[in-house]
């Protein structure tokens, strides 16, 4: 088996990094920005061809309208699903799965290469969707490559999801799949980072609008209106005493991310208020204030409790001021994702982290949320690896997002000794 193994490193040295790059080019130049999630069915487009030259064969699967049209966000188009499988009757099966959909872009001053197309710079590669998540799928893409190459064969029948909506949650394509029976045996997301660290737990998140509802009038004769946007300070302050309260817990079980600045040693969840709209002009006092808080919540919060404290809050901080009226809505985006440390594939990948990193692994938890929490939640699945190409240098969903060549490697590395059992 050394024997084996040895080849295949030798084989993912003698890959040129043009080729990296330019498989990666053909999957990030097509912009499947999310919101709103255009392109989806061009994206299945560019996929396809790959994996029907390795002997798969695909499918496309387009989540129904009434599932999409839950979301609160304007979503446009068809949301295309991928589902590639190879089946050789092996009585074993994996599901890697990856998000088609990236973050819009942002400032493109800030960027200093092209973001939709793959640019390479010293040991990186650089690109809107390298790390979360497009990079992964190539990665996929070379690691079968270089298997039919080798003429290895795979331990298990391969199935692979592209999917749609994980950057906006709610609705997630991974959701829909698992519903229909695509995602089968174990359970691969290419998500994450390709450090020797093992993630078994990541947050939920929970999104919350809050509007007020105040009088307007001429800001000469302020004393005939309400103020929305001042007479919201006291919800502020009590949403702001409950943050220092929420993010004062801690798991029990689950060790934070090792990174500058972090209050603790453990995973906290996190309370942030992100997004404050109210007013016109500066002549019209302002009707109506608009507030969205952005909450990630432990796997051992319960979501109940989560959404009745912050009601409460605003109840409190609503009965302190001279608002007319306010209305207070939610949506669950995700659901938090744990895992079994000690279940046979979370054991297995750990065996190939320990062997790839010359160190085992450290167990950690995310505040980020995944897609990969449905099926926590309703199937209990408390298996799934999450292992990607990514580092904690990445900036994933920032401008210049990028990963390491060399982690592209040992990623193909790592997937070929998992699918051919080699460790």
């Amino acid at each position: 088996m050394s024997d084996v193994i040895e080849s295949v490193k030798r084989e993912i040295a003698n890959l040129d990094n043009d080729t990296i790059v330019k498989l990666f080019n053909e999957l990030l130049s097509i912009d499947t920005s999310n919101p709103p999630g255009h392109n989806y069915a061009e994206f299945a487009a560019v996929l396809e061809p790959h994996f029907h030259e390795l002997g798969f064969k695909t499918q496309r699967v387009i989540v129904p309208d009434e599932i999409v049209q839950k979301h609160p966000l304007h979503l446009e188009g068809p949301r295309v699903n991928l589902v590639a499988s190879k089946e050789i009757g092996i009585g074993k099966s994996i599901t890697f799965y990856a998000h088609s959909d990236v973050v819009p872009v942002g400032d493109l001053d800030k960027w200093t290469v092209p973001p939709f197309g793959a640019t390479k710079k010293g040991r990186k590669i650089i690109g809107r969707g390298t790390s979360d998540m497009k990079g992964a799928l190539a990665s996929l893409l070379l690691a079968l490559q270089v298997m039919k190459k080798l003429n290895l064969e795979s331990k298990h029948d391969i199935h692979v999801v592209a999917c749609t909506d994980e950057e906006v949650g709610i609705t997630p394509g991974v959701e829909y799949l698992y519903e229909q029976g695509h995602v089968k045996g174990d359970i691969w997301c290419m998500e994450g980072v390709n450090e020797p660290l093992s993630i078994i737990g990541t947050a939920g998140t929970i999104d919350f609008y809050i509007t007020t509802r105040g009088k307007s009038c001429h800001s000469g004769t302020n004393f005939l209106g309400v103020n929305a946007l001042e007479e919201s300070v006291p919800i502020l302050t009590e949403l702001l005493k409950l943050k220092r309260e929420v993010e004062k817990r801690e798991s029990k079980t689950i060790p934070g991310p090792p990174m500058p600045g972090a209050p603790s040693k453990m995973l906290i969840p996190m309370f942030n208020i992100d997004m404050i709209r109210a007013g016109i002009k500066s002549n019209i006092v302002p009707e109506e204030c608009r507030i969205v808080i952005n909450r990630r919540y432990l796997p051992s919060e319960n979501e109940e409790d989560v959404i009745k404290e912050i009601v409460d809050a605003v109840e409190r901080g609503f009965k302190q001021s001279k608002l007319i009226d306010y209305s207070i809505a939610h949506h669950v985006l995700f659901h938090p994702f744990i895992v079994d440390p000690e279940s046979e594939p979370i054991q297995k990948i750990t065996r190939i982290m320990t062997f790839t990193k010359g160190k085992e692994p450290r167990k950690i938890g995310l505040s980020i949320s995944t897609d990969m929490g449905p099926l926590c939640k309703h199937w209990n699945r408390r298996d799934i690896i999450f292992r990607g190409i990514g580092n904690v240098a990445s900036n994933a969903h920032g401008e210049n997002e990028s990963v390491l060549i060399a982690d592209v490697r040992n990623f193909i590395l790592e997937i070929i000794c998992y699918v051919c059992d080699l460790l």
